[in-house]
């Protein structure tokens, strides 16, 4: 099924031969094979004290596409900066962990829309990756539009929004793009990020469901769930723990996740 959400319908047959075309083209780049095992997730040590500690998983890097154009300006934009940037909010090259069927995902943007750019538009794309070993190409799942923000930062979308759910035992491959040429989509700055449903052992469960709020990002992140710990900590913090310690635990996740250049940008006065 593939599932086209915003503004402009197209044709899934087009974007399936469009798919094909970059792979054969090279657009796509295999870093590291990928096993096709579900990940379980486990119980996982952790403390209760203001340092967080993000385990990744310990399973290949994912088969990553080359990304053209994390930042720049937009020639069609006038009004943005020369360096705007739009950046996932995932470790790079790598894959990510979650144990929900529709996670949100993040993204953060450098600089505020202008209202002068109020048409521009970005886009988030889903495509399932092949199978570690087995003959196939990437396959896009679903597609959104939505306007540029006005504002800096973290920005996010749930896969229920888009209207799809993971699959087990599936590597995805999302991306967040700013249109800027629709006759050049290689022109649109793009960043990419990579996820996973996992399973979860009922201990581990358990452990999720006896574990403070307060000190859920600290299991989330033990556990290598970077999607549901980054979830976690985008969210209002709890009444135990002060605003800027919540904001300097996600940044720390930030830097483990490869990501300390934003995870700077967060917190610069």
């Amino acid at each position: 099924m593939y599932v086209r959400t915003g503004m402009n319908p197209i044709i899934p047959i087009m974007l399936n031969r469009l798919a094909l075309l970059g792979f054969c083209l090279g657009l796509t780049v295999p870093v590291a094979a990928a096993d096709i095992v579900p990940h379980r997730i486990t119980e996982a040590a952790f403390g209760f004290d203001t340092a967080l500690f993000y385990k990744p998983p310990q399973r290949g890097t994912a088969t990553s596409r080359l990304s053209l154009g994390t930042r720049g300006g937009c020639p069609a934009l006038p009004g943005l900066a020369a360096d705007f940037r739009l950046q996932a909010l995932a470790p790079p090259g790598a894959t990510g962990l979650t144990l929900q069927t529709q996670p949100t995902l993040y993204w953060w943007q450098s600089a505020p829309g202008l209202p002068r750019t109020g048409q521009a538009q970005v886009q988030i794309s889903l495509t399932r990756l092949p199978s570690s070993g087995k003959p196939g190409y990437p396959l896009p799942v679903a597609e959104h539009t939505r306007p540029l923000s006005w504002q800096a930062g973290i920005q996010g979308i749930s896969l229920a929004e888009m209207a799809v759910q993971l699959s087990p035992a599936v590597d995805y491959e999302w991306s967040i793009s700013l249109l800027c040429s629709e006759s050049n989509p290689s022109a649109n700055p793009t960043s990419v990020g990579y996820i996973r449903l996992a399973e979860a052992s009922s201990a581990a469960l358990a452990q999720q469901q006896t574990t403070p709020p307060p000190h859920l990002p600290h299991l989330y992140a033990a556990q290598g769930l970077w999607y549901d710990a980054l979830d976690r900590l985008n969210q209002r913090p709890p009444r135990a723990v002060p605003p800027a310690t919540w904001s300097a635990w996600r940044d720390s996740l930030l830097h483990q996740g490869g990501l300390g250049a934003v995870a700077a940008a967060l917190s610069a006065p």
